[in-house]
């Protein structure tokens, strides 16, 4: 870990913008989060102040009106979406069972001019989940673009008030991890609000789902009008439940710790199992169905990993040849292809560097040209079986050999879902998916 950025705010209203373009150490170094180390500088008047939690929740949604988290090509894709610094808080919490750190916290204010010392760690990583995971990589760290947007409002907690005229301060420090330079999709939170009985999340791997603004007190005080179903995927999680119900059973499997739980801000909605492997949760967008439309307009933050586009898994390709200066091939890895037929490739693409372009046509992928351009590579293994089975095939049936083929490319889409793609027979663009790149189509 080392510090990367030093950002100022002047004033309430203002901004700071931060990247990576030109400062990411080496192309060997993989990224588990960001933590920014804020001093908020505060007057204290009339009467000293005690900082509590209360005092952290108020610092936080001042610091962090707005929080945004893009990489990608023009910022195509988006970890954190104006998001609100109580989210980024929730997320800390649920993920960690811990609050952030507030260096003053229970330590006495006396009237004058002070600064107030918090940590917001935004993690990539997954603590307290079993199993491997997957960290972005240089070229991904390279795009990455941030924003941080200060509330515009100077008051804080009774007595204490942001103090103008003089910087807020924002050191970033990554927290590096060795790795080789990978591109995967990044945790971050999803809104999904809408005035209606039933709301549909994003798709891939949900951690979390919480109602934002509504406490759980208030959210059990209308229990008797209150019940809902949740879907993830293909799987029913809960089935008329209330809002108690959710958290005595988040009591049962020990997913709060005392006194970090957020459930004095928000609602939880779900939260996944603890201790469970990535591959081994459902995944898939979440159905939100309310059985008493007791919330006129539902407001739900979506903790999750989503799943990796094709338009992605081309531009880590194209990306990864500027970076390394040579042709990349962009493969595959998904954690859950194994463990879980038809799950979503969240495992993202491993970027191999090769001197010799021949050589990428043993492994399956995009690969990316230094000229800007991508290609296909497709094992000759897969393309000879996939010819013998659309050969055999075709001697008793109508259909050519050329579409049982792209048939058979479809079928093992499902099987290892944005593996690589090709252009079929110049009729539009299928994705090939294999499971063993030497000896198995599937």
């Amino acid at each position: 870990m080392k510090r990367t950025h030093s950002l100022t705010i002047p004033n309430p209203g203002q901004y700071a913008q931060f990247d990576f373009e030109r400062n990411w150490p080496d192309t060997d170094m993989q990224c588990k989060g960001l933590v920014f180390d804020v001093g908020i500088p505060v007057t204290v008047a009339n009467a000293p102040v005690t900082p509590t939690a209360a005092t952290l929740k108020a610092l936080v949604a001042h610091l962090f009106s707005k929080f945004v988290l893009d990489y990608g090509e023009a910022r195509a894709f988006h970890v954190y979406s104006d998001i609100s610094g109580a989210n980024l808080r929730n997320a800390y919490r649920e993920l960690t069972g811990k609050d952030l750190p507030y260096t003053e916290l229970g330590v006495a204010q006396d009237v004058n001019d002070h600064v107030q010392h918090i940590k917001v760690p935004v993690l990539f990583d997954v603590p307290r989940r079993d199993g491997k995971q997957n960290y972005p990589g240089a070229t991904q760290m390279r795009t990455m673009v941030g924003e941080i947007y200060e509330d515009s409002s100077s008051a804080l907690v009774t007595n204490m008030t942001r103090k103008l005229g003089t910087n807020l301060s924002i050191d970033v420090y990554p927290i590096f991890h060795p790795g080789p330079d990978v591109w995967v999709p990044i945790l971050g939170i999803r809104k999904v609000e809408a005035s209606q009985l039933v709301l549909i999340g994003h798709d891939g791997v949900t951690l979390n789902v919480w109602h934002e603004e509504l406490s759980l007190a208030t959210a059990i005080a209308a229990d008797s009008t209150l019940s809902y179903h949740l879907d993830i995927g293909a799987r029913r999680v809960y089935e008329n439940l209330s809002p108690s119900m959710v958290d005595f059973a988040r009591k049962m499997e020990k997913l709060d710790a005392a006194g970090e739980d957020i459930n004095d801000d928000v609602t939880v909605i779900y939260q996944a199992p603890p201790k469970v492997a990535l591959s081994k949760l459902p995944h898939g967008p979440f159905r939100f169905e309310q059985r008493e439309n007791y919330w006129d307009r539902p407001l739900l933050r979506q903790l999750m990993i989503p799943v990796m586009t094709d338009e992605e898994h081309e531009m880590a390709a194209r990306l990864g040849a500027k970076t390394h200066g040579k042709a990349v091939l962009a493969s595959g890895r998904s954690t859950s292809a194994e463990d879980s037929p038809g799950a979503p490739a969240t495992g993202g693409v491993q970027l191999w560097k090769s001197n010799e372009h021949t050589q990428f046509f043993s492994e399956p992928g995009i690969i990316g040209h230094t000229n800007g351009q991508t290609s296909v590579s497709v094992p000759a293994a897969v393309v000879t079986r996939a010819a013998a089975v659309g050969a055999t095939a075709a001697a008793g049936e109508a259909a050519t050999k050329t579409s049982l083929l792209q048939q058979a490319q479809k079928i093992a889409l499902k099987r290892f879902p944005g593996a690589i793609r090709t252009d079929g027979n110049g009729q539009g663009k299928h994705r090939v998916a294999v499971r063993d790149a030497h000896s198995h189509l599937f």
